[in-house]
């Protein structure tokens, strides 16, 4: 394959003479460990071209091989592995918050800054800088990490697992980094949902209202020309709704407020998790127009009037 570099997972077992694992396992962990190497072909826009090679004993070593003399890349898949995240939950929200804000030039000079530094690295503080950084961009790698490590603790005799990087004879090139099993809970981090999006003053259309209390269902409608489920928690509004004060017709409209909650699944993608209406401003029917504001003012005027119709009866 002329120069190549290996990248070698070793697994360490309780039993120093053992050298099997859990197919189910390793089959996912190898999944994961496939899946980061591919978000890394993307953000470096290198072709990575991986093939596996046959297991080892010694515990159990494993190889992918790189048919490029892509060493660097072996040692960032190495730290990405090994390196800790100090951040608490709250400074990561606030870093994901500042990488929502970029525009699409500044991410993309971000790549390209990162393109640059995997370039430049000398060392094993140069590696592990970048691992650091690449686990802040990319929340796919967090995701396919805490998969990985998640899976192979089900492993319950395995101690710990290596990560290295070896030339094609096998001479080492960045040292094995370890990481004992006790440790691999500080891996894992679990996902952190973005900011919901919030719409004011928006046009919900209606296809299929709730009608009943207890119904458990979700309200239909059409919101930018896409079908939507949401849940109505304007109690007024619900509550007129559920005594028949307001009637719905094939063209009904909903001006409101719509919050739009997301969520990371399981691949670190960020997806719609679910959508709420908070406060509806008016209704329309077939073209006219019902306020809810002053309705509802309405409503307590007449309210009011019977209470002080009944302290002079």
């Amino acid at each position: 394959m002329g120069n190549t570099n290996k990248f070698e997972i070793h697994y360490y077992f309780d039993d120093e003479l053992k050298h099997s694992m859990n197919a189910l396992v390793k089959a996912k962990a190898d999944l994961d460990i496939l899946s980061v190497i591919e978000e890394l072909s993307k953000i470096f826009d290198i072709p990575l071209s991986v093939e596996t090679q046959a297991l080892e004993e010694g515990g159990l070593r494993q190889y992918l091989v790189f048919s490029d003399n892509l060493k660097t890349v072996g040692a960032i898949i190495a730290f990405l592995f090994t390196v800790y995240i100090y951040a608490d939950g709250s400074e990561l929200r606030e870093l994901e918050k500042q990488e929502k804000r970029l525009s699409i030039e500044e991410k993309e000079l971000n790549i390209k800054k990162l393109r640059q530094e995997l370039s430049m690295i000398q060392n094993e503080e140069d590696a592990t800088n970048l691992a650091s950084k690449l686990l802040f961009v990319s929340p796919k790698i967090i995701a396919k990490r805490t998969s990985y490590f998640k899976n192979i603790q089900q492993q319950n005799d395995l101690s710990k697992v290596g990560y290295s990087v070896v030339d094609s004879n096998e001479i080492s090139i960045f040292p094995e980094k370890i990481i004992e099993r006790k440790n691999f809970r500080n891996m894992i981090i679990e996902p952190r949902n973005p900011e919901p999006d919030l719409y004011e003053n928006v046009e919900i259309e209606i296809v299929s209202p709730i009608l009943k209390k207890h119904n458990k269902s979700k309200w239909r409608g059409i919101f930018n020309n896409e079908n939507i489920q949401f849940t109505v928690n304007d109690k007024s509004f619900r509550d007129s709704v559920f005594l028949g004060e307001i009637s719905f017709t094939s063209n009904t409209i909903l001006v409101c407020d719509l919050e739009v909650l997301k969520k990371i699944n399981e691949i670190g993608e960020e997806v719609i998790a679910s959508y709420k209406v908070t406060y509806v401003y008016e209704y329309t029917n077939d073209g006219v127009n019902r306020d809810m504001e002053v309705e509802s003012r309405i409503k307590k005027k007449i309210k009011r009037n019977l209470n002080q119709g009944d302290l002079f009866a």
